[in-house]
């Protein structure tokens, strides 16, 4: 089975191709322009670069454009060409979905999550609406309805779809009344990769500090969007409990994202100022020393409650959303904060994490966290690395990504 890949969410594109061929499959992963450097493939693999990379590697400068029937130059007319040629099944990931009607060889889209939500209006409380105002000037208004209804019929043309935001199947895709067969995947992760790799000196800065709140996710927060990450939460939540927390406990923050500023003027008026430290973004390599601190905990991203549509958040309630950095941490064997969902959870139970969602329960899992001594540390480490090796190691996740894969291929009705 040959399978073509293409679109890009933090290099999953890539990582896929690469686990699907130590499986045995004839997988090529073709990548483009990017508007994020976290996109491309050396963002996971330093040594990766565009004159120095595997054969099963195809690159196209081209940027993909994003309205409908956006037109495409040379480089990306190319691209459509070699995508389809040869290719017995397309696994589009992300972004590859808007190009949807170019491809002439059956298709299935890996989702993270906000390529479905694109497909239909943004559901929001009241609320939400009201800070939303009407949604921009009416052209932009228009040009979303029409590339809402481009998305849908580049959903319904798929074959079928994996999501890891499991969430997103009896809300978003059945709000847009695509027919598409559905299935929850995990989101894989290689484990052998994930192992602690300890910084002398960032140990030693933080020597001191009873617990290390590492939240790595960029501050995007105040919309309707599930996207939003909620790192507003976390720092309100932080300023609530940080009288219960043992002293020296630090919050380190990442400057990523589009509402930084606000996120450090937030911090500022609460007062933590002395407790807080902000970091510039990291790399990959980077971001695995700050994951290794013996004394972290690590934080994930939480919903909007305020300005989510109410049936978003009760399914994001009870399914949560687990992304990269719940599956990093996980093979990272450290503590994690995350909205996890009560009934995935209660299916699961990962070893070491607090499902918490709203501000009180955030603040009340930093406490518990904090609390932790170095040998429970270590041991539900231990315990979250076995963990993740059952539950996410991409030698245990690709079969079902394969077997799926050859439904398509086959022509067999997908259930």
């Amino acid at each position: 089975m040959r399978v073509h890949l293409f679109g890009g969410v933090l290099a999953y594109d890539y990582l896929l191709a690469g686990w699907l061929r130590q499986a045995g499959v004839d997988a090529h992963y073709f990548f483009n322009i990017k508007y994020a450097e976290q996109d491309y493939p050396w963002w996971e693999d330093p040594a990766f670069t565009l004159t120095e990379m595997p054969t099963w590697c195809h690159y196209y400068p081209f940027r993909l454009p994003y309205r409908y029937r956006g037109r495409l130059d040379a480089a990306g007319r190319r691209f459509v060409h070699e995508f389809n040629r040869d290719a017995d099944v397309l696994l589009v990931v992300g972004d590859g979905l808007f190009l949807a009607q170019h491809y002439v060889r059956p298709y299935a889209l890996w989702s993270c999550g906000y390529d479905i939500e694109s497909a239909v209006p943004a559901p929001v409380s009241l609320r939400g609406a009201l800070s939303k105002l009407m949604g921009g000037p009416e052209p932009v208004r228009l040009q979303r309805a029409v590339n809402r209804r481009h998305v849908r019929q580049c959903l319904a043309g798929a074959k079928l779809i994996m999501t890891v935001m499991d969430f997103q199947i009896p809300t978003y895709l059945a709000w847009t009344g695509v027919a598409t067969p559905a299935f929850s995947v995990p989101m894989p992760l290689d484990c052998d990769r994930y192992q602690p790799v300890l910084d002398a000196q960032l140990v030693a800065r933080y020597a001191d500090s009873s617990c290390v709140f590492f939240l790595p996710t960029r501050h995007s927060y105040g919309s309707h969007s599930t996207n939003d990450k909620g790192a507003d939460k976390v720092i309100r939540a932080f300023a609530s409990a940080l009288d219960r927390l043992p002293r020296g406990t630090r919050l380190v923050l990442v400057e990523k994202g589009e509402r930084v500023s606000e996120s450090k003027a937030s911090a500022a008026a609460l007062g933590l100022g002395p407790h807080v430290d902000w970091i510039p973004e990291l790399r990959k390599a980077e971001l695995k020393h700050w994951y290794s601190l013996p004394n972290a905990v690590i934080l994930d991203q939480f919903p909007n409650e305020a300005t989510l549509d109410p049936r978003l958040h009760a399914a994001l309630r009870r399914r949560g959303g687990r992304g990269s950095i719940f599956a990093e941490a996980m093979c990272m064997g450290r503590p994690l904060i995350s909205n996890l969902g009560t009934e995935w959870v209660e299916e699961h139970r990962p070893p070491l994490a607090w499902n918490a969602c709203s501000e009180t329960e955030i603040a009340e899992a930093l406490v518990d966290a904090a609390t932790l001594t170095l040998a429970q540390r270590i041991d539900g480490g231990a315990a979250n690395r076995d963990w993740a090796r059952r539950e996410i190691d991409w030698p245990q996740v690709m079969g079902r990504y394969i077997e799926l894969l050859e439904l398509v291929v086959q022509g067999k009705a997908i259930r």
